[in-house]
């Protein structure tokens, strides 16, 4: 048996002397001889060295990646009780899409749900040696490369994980020439009193017995080089150990540099899946919590929360804002506006993180003016998906409108773009060409934001037409205005002057809807007879339509039904809204139904049109009146539904 000795008694002077003894030697080794003896010598360098001194690296190691803080909330938060399975892109998703043509915003819900279709487990990209993993901000990167850290320790693998949070080597150094990440990884091992740290650390790397993550490329400040710099250094590393796993994370379109021999891929959004998963673990021991924010985030009006929560940043934020009242509240403004904040700001500073800034007079107030004034200008002509150079035009148009001082010397719209996506994820690629609002909702918040903080009275009245009203993408738009604004009153009734309008020249119409707003029934051949006058004169044929439902128009009606019981839900304060609509869902579906099924099958167009607005816009106006502050509710609670 080769004995093997105690290197732990051993000073560095005598390990130096042995090592050198022992390389005259090894030339007269046979190569067989030499491969067990490698094999041996490296399990012993493992047992006598590292087995006594690993735990406390790695105790350290744990209790630095084992917990976190979101957004600065005072809870800490072990990893453990929230890490949600993560899927991913097997390339960067803009480089997977074709560019798309002019797409509305139910085409883009629709384009982003396929694109989970093409995720993968994580598990699929982590058996490579390079990985180089982006994605957008607080889509998980930190936890994931934490997670794969913890479940390292806790399963004793032969691999041991060294973890680096990139940023701490940007921050401790003044210029790039005193970046050497060697060197920063071997001080996290001194923790662990090896005779000779270095030497162990090209040893453990050489063989393949560690894995090595790089956190947040991003963080590192490109001033004076060091960002540059510091990838040469982790090129340098990858290239002198080629058994070495290196995964490295970065923000979706916060660097440029291509990373040569690296399998590439993209952290997806949270699915509907992932979203139940992590709601589950966060209440996990509060099972009366879970039921209450499950059956508020499956209300159909949630919708816009689900769609903002694809991210578990986002998603924490609002499980953070449930644990204070127990409710979503119903000025989704609100949440929308803390959404924005943590992106543009509480998220990076809360992790002691100072991104370079090309535009650093520009307020965050003004930042917040300037997407309004992007979002509200490609709305307006139609863009969900919008090319980089459009995106560019209208970013130069509003930098023009403010005074020199608070512009940075030679600041360019390119410049902006690539900021808002790469330091703050509000806008993100949907394809190598296009780029869109990273989530709908907070296009919407800001074309909001934009009506209610515009001085031009003119703007306000003119985008508040009838056919926008009845145009669902105005509704969630309106609604977030009217839950605002300081005063709802103007908005309010501006909606409730369009309605009347609408209905001055149609006095049968108005009394369809009076009939329909009535707990007692209206001798429906009365009033329905006077529509078939004006329309149809074979009332009698109409009067006998069988009971058998047309499916599209039955679908109308339910969805008219279900725009009717929504505003219900957010009117519940107002009771005698909420009863005339509660009668009006019934009278749509009940009494009333084969009328009003036939009306939708024999009416003009012209007509059948108008009366699905009206019934649409009735339902928008009780909504925006139970989220908006007014200075008279129940007066313009009396106007609601009335004929």
């Amino acid at each position: 048996m080769i004995g093997f000795p105690d290197l732990g008694s051993l000073n560095p002077e005598d390990i130096s002397v042995i090592r050198e003894a022992a390389k005259t030697a090894w030339d007269f080794v046979p190569e067989r001889l030499k491969k067990k003896l490698e094999k041996y010598a490296e399990s012993k360098w493992a047992s006598v060295v590292w087995k006594t001194n690993a735990e406390a690296y790695l105790s350290a190691l744990y209790a630095r990646v084992s917990t976190t803080r979101l957004l600065g909330h005072p809870k800490e938060i072990r990893l453990s009780e929230i890490f949600t399975d993560v899927y991913i892109y097997d390339s960067p998703l803009e480089q997977k899409r074709r560019n798309p043509s002019a797409l509305d915003a139910t085409a883009l819900r629709q384009k982003r749900q396929a694109d989970e279709e093409q995720r993968l487990p994580a598990e699929a990209i982590l058996r490579e040696k390079r990985i180089y993993l982006t994605g957008k901000p607080g889509a998980g990167k930190t936890t994931l490369l934490r997670h794969l850290v913890l479940r390292s320790i806790a399963s004793n693998k032969r691999s041991t994980p060294i973890y680096v949070a990139l940023k701490d080597i940007s921050e401790n150094v003044a210029d790039s020439s005193e970046i050497n990440l060697w060197r920063h990884i071997a001080q996290q091992f001194e923790i662990a009193k090896l005779p000779n740290t270095e030497e162990f650390l090209d040893h453990l790397m050489d063989a393949g017995r560690a894995v090595l993550l790089l956190d947040g490329l991003d963080e590192v400040t490109e001033r004076d080089g060091i960002r540059r710099t510091l990838i040469g250094e982790i090129l340098k590393i990858a290239s002198g150990y080629p058994k070495l796993q290196v995964i490295l994370t970065c923000r979706v379109g916060a660097e440029l540099f291509t990373f040569e021999k690296f399998a590439v891929a993209q952290i997806a959004d949270f699915s509907p899946q992932q979203q139940l998963s992590f709601v589950k673990r966060w209440y996990s021991d509060d099972p009366a919590a879970l039921r209450s924010f499950l059956d508020a985030w499956a209300l159909p009006d949630n919708g816009g929360l689900r769609d903002l929560a694809s991210t578990p940043l986002l998603l924490a934020l609002l499980c953070i804002g449930y644990d204070e009242t127990r409710e979503f509240p119903l000025r989704r403004g609100d949440l929308y506006k803390e959404a924005v904040e943590a992106l543009l700001r509480r998220w990076s500073v809360s992790r002691g993180i100072e991104r370079d800034n090309p535009y650093r007079k520009l307020t965050s107030s003004r930042k917040e003016q300037m997407l309004a004034y992007v979002a509200y200008t490609l709305f307006k002509q139609g863009h969900f998906i919008f090319s980089g150079g459009t995106a560019c035009t209208v970013i130069a148009q509003y930098l023009k409108s403010l005074p020199r001082r608070e512009i940075d010397d030679g600041l360019e719209a390119n410049e902006v773009l690539r900021n808002l996506e790469a330091a703050h994820g509000l806008v993100v690629h949907e394809t190598s060409d296009y780029y869109a609002f990273s989530h709908l909702t907070i296009h919407e918040y800001f074309v909001a934001q934009y009506l209610i903080d515009s001085t031009n009275e003119k703007t306000l009245r003119h985008e508040l037409s009838f056919a926008n009203i009845c145009n669902r993408q105005w509704r969630e738009i309106i609604l977030l205005a009217a839950g605002s604004v300081t005063s709802a009153d103007y908005i309010l009734l501006l909606i409730r002057g369009e309605i009347s309008a609408a209905l001055a020249s149609e006095p049968n119409m108005k009394r369809i809807l009076f009939a329909l707003s009535q707990s007692e029934e209206v001798a429906a051949s009365e009033v329905w007879g006077a529509w078939a006058d004006d329309s149809n004169p074979n009332i009698s044929r109409i009067a006998k339509v069988d009971r058998q439902y047309d499916t599209t128009h039955r679908s109308i009606i339910q969805r008219l039904t279900d725009d009717l019981k929504r505003a219900v839900l957010l009117a519940s304060s107002l009771p005698s809204v909420t009863r005339r609509a509660h009668i009006f869902a019934k009278n749509l579906t009940g009494a009333h139904a084969k009328w009003v099924e036939t009306y939708l099958r024999e009416a003009p167009e012209s007509r059948r049109k108008k009366f699905l607005e009206i019934l649409y816009a009735e339902s928008l106006y009780a909504a925006a009146l139970a989220i908006g502050t007014v200075s008279d509710r129940a007066a313009l609670e009396e106007l609601s539904l009335r004929y």
